[in-house]
C-alpha cells in the first residue's frame, strides 16, 4: 500500500499536499488541522491516503522507478494516458508535488491507527482473563507465512505450560495478540482463483497447520488453541466477511476438501459451511466505519 500511495500522488491533485495547496490558494490566512486515521503500517503521514494534507516527501522519479519495478513486470496494464503521465513526470526537472516552502500545512493528529487497536485487544483480553502478549503491529508478508507463525508460537508456549524461567508467557491462558496486513500472491491466471480475503486464508491455514503438526507426530489435532484474524473495516477481500477464528478441530467439524479450497485461495467457501452446531467459522461483523488494518490473534 506505501508503495501504490506514492504512485497515486502523482495521478490525483488532492493528493501529495495537494489539498493543503488548494486551501492556501483559496486564502492565504488558511489554517489546516488534520485528523488522520491510519491503515498503513508505521503510520507514515504522507502516506497515509497519499498524504492530502502534510508535506510530500517523494518525487515523480519515485513513482516511475515503482511502476517499473512492480507492475510492468508483472503484466499489469496502465491505460497508456496514465503509463505517460507517470513517465513524463518522472522525466521532469521540478518532479515534486511539493516544492512551495511557503504553504503552511498545521498540525496533524492521529486519532486512530493499528496500534491502538491492539492494544485495546490486549485490554479486552486482559479483562476477559487472558495474560495478553503483544507480538508486534507491523505484520507483513504472506498470509499463510503468518498463519504457520502463529501457530507455531502457541505451540511452543503450550509446550511451555506451567512457564519456564525464560518463557515469554508468565501465566495461561495466553493471548498472542499481532496487527499489521498480510498479503495473498494470486497466480496470474486469476480464472483459477477463487473467493477469500487474507483474513479467512490467514486462518484456514492455521486450521490445517494445527492438524498437520499433530498427524506428523501421531498425535490428535492442537486443542485449547484458537486463531483468529479479522479487519477492522469488517470487510475481508470481496466477501461479507471481516475474517474468522478456528481451532483444531474447526476442519474435522466441516469435513469437505480443504487443500482444494487453499489452493485455489477459496477459503471463503469453504469457511461459509457450518458444523453440526449451526456455527460458522466466519466473522461477519458489518462495515465498521473505520479502518486501522488488521488483528490477528
Amino acid at each position: 500500500i506505501q508503495d501504490m500511495n506514492v504512485i497515486r500522488k502523482r495521478l490525483e491533485v488532492g493528493k501529495g499536499g495537494g489539498l493543503a495547496r488548494a486551501a492556501a490558494q483559496q486564502s492565504s490566512s488558511t489554517n489546516m488541522v488534520s485528523l488522520i486515521l491510519s491503515d498503513v503500517l508505521g503510520d507514515p503521514l504522507d502516506l497515509i491516503a497519499s498524504g492530502p494534507t502534510v508535506r510530500d516527501t517523494s518525487t515523480a522519479h519515485n513513482a516511475w522507478q515503482l511502476v517499473q519495478q512492480h507492475l510492468i513486470p508483472k503484466g499489469l496494464e496502465l491505460p497508456p494516458k496514465v503509463l505517460a503521465l507517470l513517465e513524463q513526470g518522472s522525466n521532469s526537472t521540478d518532479d515534486n508535488n511539493d516544492n512551495d516552502t511557503t504553504i503552511h500545512y498545521g498540525p496533524t493528529c492521529l486519532v486512530g491507527h493499528n496500534a491502538l487497536a491492539v492494544t485495546r485487544a490486549a485490554d479486552v483480553a486482559q479483562e476477559l482473563g487472558y495474560h495478553p502478549i503483544v507480538l508486534g503491529t507491523q505484520f507483513q508478508g504472506e498470509a499463510r507465512d503468518a498463519a504457520t507463525f502463529l501457530v507455531s508460537m502457541a505451540q511452543h508456549l503450550q509446550q511451555q505450560s506451567p512457564p519456564s524461567k525464560y518463557s515469554m508467557a508468565t501465566k495461561f491462558p495466553v493471548a498472542l495478540i499481532a496487527g499489521g496486513e498480510t498479503t495473498v500472491t494470486l497466480p496470474s491466471d486469476a480464472t483459477q482463483t477463487g473467493k477469500g480475503g487474507r483474513n479467512q486464508e490467514l486462518a484456514l491455514t492455521a486450521a490445517v497447520t494445527m492438524r498437520q503438526q499433530r498427524q506428523a507426530s501421531g498425535l490428535p489435532p492442537l486443542r485449547n488453541i484458537v486463531v483468529a484474524s479479522v479487519g477492522t473495516d469488517g470487510t475481508d477481500g470481496p466477501t461479507d466477511a471481516a475474517g474468522a477464528v478456528v481451532d483444531g478441530g474447526t476442519l474435522a467439524r466441516l469435513g469437505g476438501d480443504v487443500t482444494e479450497s487453499l489452493q485455489h485461495h477459496d477459503a471463503y467457501h469453504y469457511l461459509e459451511q457450518v458444523d453440526p452446531q449451526g456455527n460458522s467459522p466466519l466473522i461477519r461483523t458489518g462495515p465498521t466505519g473505520t479502518n486501522v488494518a488488521d488483528i490477528m490473534m
